[in-house]
């Protein structure tokens, strides 16, 4: 099964596209997940290094939630996640 951006525990971040030409990567789209929903990151890719060009916060919401998922599900893996934190 594909991670999807509900499985991502807070600050744990996945590409989500990108934009090739011929051989070479020249962008890249990030989301990351933090309190209250994600970040998306737009990166340009060019010969010099990696420029951060757009970052756009995206509340939560399950309008595209993979079946089988639930609120509950999320919630209970937040929090494992946090007292896990906490204890290291």
């Amino acid at each position: 099964m594909n991670k999807s951006i509900y499985d991502l525990k807070l600050h744990e971040e996945m590409e989500v596209s990108r934009i090739q030409s011929a051989q070479y990567v020249t962008g890249t789209t990030k989301a990351m997940r933090v309190p209250g929903g994600w970040l998306y990151n737009s990166f340009q890719h060019q010969d010099n290094g990696i420029t951060l060009l757009t970052s756009t916060f995206v509340p939560y919401n399950t309008e595209f939630m993979p079946k089988g998922k639930n609120d509950v599900e999320m919630l209970c893996s937040s929090h494992d996640y946090l007292a896990d934190r906490k204890r290291s």
